[in-house]
């Protein structure tokens, strides 16, 4: 899903990455996020993790791009133009900023996203639920 979204990446975009509860959106966006740092289709590095509207946590490289500052920051003070921002916002908001792009991970709820989105172009991505086979794999005694 990493590789479909970032081929499909646009600058300003806003991309929506869903499922059911509990599939792991969460845990997807920390994966993403990984694999967004380690990618070389993306020089620029900056991003934003954003889970309170309009609270930032900013994440600048050092020069190796491995090693990053950090910020808090907030919604009136912020300059984020040119940061990718990764939005898993846990209440019933809408993000506050789109950034250079924004990766939305959020329940199919859509009183969480529908107004950033609502701007073209946007994608829409959804996790597929757990089958048996991957769920033995987690844990054979099931």
């Amino acid at each position: 899903l990493y590789e479909i979204a970032v081929k499909n990446y646009e600058p300003v975009a806003a991309s929506l990455i869903t499922g059911v509860p509990g599939i792991g959106k969460s845990m997807f966006m920390i994966y993403f996020i990984y694999r967004f740092i380690n990618d070389e289709r993306f020089p620029d590095k900056r991003f934003a993790t954003e889970f309170s509207k309009g609270e930032y946590d900013t994440f600048i490289p050092t020069g190796n791009n491995q090693i990053f500052t950090y910020s808090k920051q907030y919604w009136n003070t912020i300059e984020i133009q040119n940061f990718i921002i990764f939005s898993d916002i846990v209440d019933t908001v809408h993000p506050r900023f789109r950034g250079k792009g924004i990766f939305i991970f959020s329940s199919p709820d859509t009183r969480r996203y529908k107004e950033i989105i609502k701007n073209e172009p946007k994608f829409r991505y959804t996790l597929p639920t757990w089958d048996q086979d991957e769920l033995e794999i987690l844990n054979p005694d099931i």
